[in-house]
């Protein structure tokens, strides 16, 4: 897994340390039979457990929804063209192995569960059963609600 530079993240957090959060984590979940966790955030100054996780901050209010298995690396959703396929991880994606955008924003109403169907489509792929969600206060309350 290649460092990033300050050019591509603000104040990177290292791989090493990066990957201790990840083991710690995933250490917690076996300990718990959590199969994943869901994390979202929308904002830079705060950045949450996105930042916590990723490295990569929500930026201007656009939600950025995590989804950390106990088995694998992350899926990230994004406000952003809808793909047809996942798009490719970038060099600033430790431990993300999917990134999904869609057209979604908070502002546009009809586009509010956008974010937590992808989520839900997700976990019915990969069959976790146990899910945990992960800072809720940083969850909108229509992403919540349709989760739950």
């Amino acid at each position: 897994m290649e460092e990033p530079t300050r050019e591509q993240v603000r104040l990177p957090i290292s791989n090493t340390e990066l990957e201790r959060r990840w083991s710690e984590t995933r250490r917690e979940m076996a300990s718990k039979g959590i199969d994943a966790l869901i994390m979202q955030g929308n904002n830079e100054w705060l950045g949450g457990y996105v930042r916590y996780f990723t490295d990569q901050p929500a930026e201007h209010a656009y939600p950025i929804t995590v989804i950390f298995p106990a088995n694998d690396e992350m899926t990230v959703l994004a406000s952003g063209p809808k793909t047809r396929t996942p798009l490719p991880p970038s060099p600033i994606d430790r431990g993300i192995k999917t990134r999904v955008t869609l057209p979604y924003f908070l502002s546009l109403n009809y586009t509010n569960t956008m974010d937590a169907e992808a989520v839900v489509a997700t976990i019915k792929t990969t069959g976790d059963k146990k899910v945990g969600l992960v800072g809720r206060a940083f969850m909108s309350v229509v992403f919540y609600l349709y989760f739950k």
